[in-house]
Parts: C-alpha cells; structure tokens; sequence
C-alpha cells in the first residue's frame, strides 16, 4: 500500500508539473485562439488528473495511518508493560500454569508478565481471574480481568470477587480459598469460586468446603498455600 501510495504521489507531481507547464504554453499562445483553445483543454485535463490522484493519494495515506499507528500502539504498551514487571515467563512453574488456561480465550500477553508496580503485587491464576495484594504479601484479593487488553495499562471496572484471602488453591475449573476479616465476626471464612461459572460458595469450615469441593473432581489432597508461596513460585 506504501509503494502504491508513492507511485501516486510522484504520477501527481508529474501531472501538476505539466499542468504548470501547459499553463505557461498557454499564457504563451493566448493571442492565436485555436492555440489558447488546445491549452485551456490540456489544463483542465491534467488539472483533473492532479486532483484525483492527489485525493486517491490522501486517502492511501489515511487508510494506511488507520492500520499502522493502532498496531504501534499496541506494541507500544506491551513494551511498557513489559518493562514494569520483572517476571519470567519461561519457567516450569509459569509453563504448568500456561497449560491449564482455557483454549477458547485470547489472553494478551501481559496476562502472565505483568507482575505489578512498586507496593502493588499481581499473580495470574487462570484466565481471566488474578490475585493481587497491596504492601504487603500477607492477605489477597481475587480479580476478575475479562476484557481488559493492556493489564499493566488499562483500568480494570471489573469489582473484585473475594477479599482478604490468605490461603487457596486452585486447578482449571474451581478456586479453594480462606479468608481473615478483621472486620467482621465470623472473621475466618472458606469458599468455593467456580472459575467457568463464576458461583462464589461460602462454608463455616474448611472440611465442608473440601467435601463440596470433592463433588467437583477436585483434588482435596492438594495443600492451600499462602499467598506469598504463590508469588515466590514465579
């Protein structure tokens, strides 16, 4: 489309000039009529010519900004996103991770490297869903990132699913999780989140919540971690 766009340009340019220079033969000519005749025709048929493969030229031009500069300014934020987190995508840990996400989802890259910015921590779990904390890796919020584009940029209008979790595991389908409100009375709390169907289930202990969570073919042998042992596996 740029080569194109080129040719067109330098067509216009040649057009125009001799449009300018028909002009001159004209101005030349003006006393002897057939002559002024010929000119004023060959000026308005090349005049024509300019002006269509000069708009033809502008709107190459257009199009081709249209599709260029959105491309670069994905790479651009991916480039920025990339340099706020410091993970490592290419480890064991993040390859087993890798291999339990949903094949039906475009997941932007930044999904796995964006590890967050100064004090704001930020774990990817399976897609769409993350876990982050803030100051300190001591209690998590679960989070839900479903079309967001640019994790590291973009702000998410998604509200959180689950405060104050210090424990949880997790496989493709559900997330086991403990949480500790010191706002609250019963403070210590379990849950099941269905990670396909987004049904959040509250228990009074952890023994109800892994006999339920054994209903859904999930491995209750599976230790909770903390989640500082989640953010030192990456």
């Amino acid at each position: 489309m740029i080569t194109q766009s080129w040719l067109l340009f330098v067509l216009a340019l040649l057009l125009g000039f001799i449009t300018l220079v028909i002009i001159l033969w004209t101005i030349i000519k003006w006393k002897h009529s057939k002559d002024r005749n010929i000119g004023c025709g060959l000026t308005f048929l090349f005049s024509m010519l300019t002006i269509i493969c000069t708009v033809i030229v502008i709107v190459k031009v257009v199009e081709t900004i249209r599709v260029i500069v959105p491309n670069k300014i994905e790479e651009g934020v991916d480039i920025f996103a990339n340099s706020l987190s410091s993970r490592n995508t290419e480890t064991p840990f993040m390859d087993s991770l890798k291999s339990m996400q949903p094949t039906d989802s475009i997941i932007p890259n930044s999904y796995f490297s964006y590890a967050g910015l100064r004090d704001y921590f930020r774990m990817p779990l399976i897609y769409p869903y993350s876990i982050t904390a803030i100051d300190v890796l001591e209690k998590g919020t679960l989070q839900d990132e479903k079309g967001i584009k640019y994790i590291a940029a973009d702000h998410n209008e998604n509200g959180p699913i689950l405060h104050d979790i210090t424990y949880f595991t997790f496989d493709r389908n559900i997330l086991l999780a403990k949480t500790e409100s010191s706002s609250s009375l019963n403070s210590i709390r379990f849950y099941i989140f269905n990670l396909n169907t987004r049904q959040l289930e509250e228990f009074n202990t952890e023994k109800e919540m892994k006999i339920q969570a054994a209903k859904f073919g999930f491995d209750t042998i599976k230790p909770m971690i903390t989640i500082q042992e989640y953010f030192d596996n990456f």
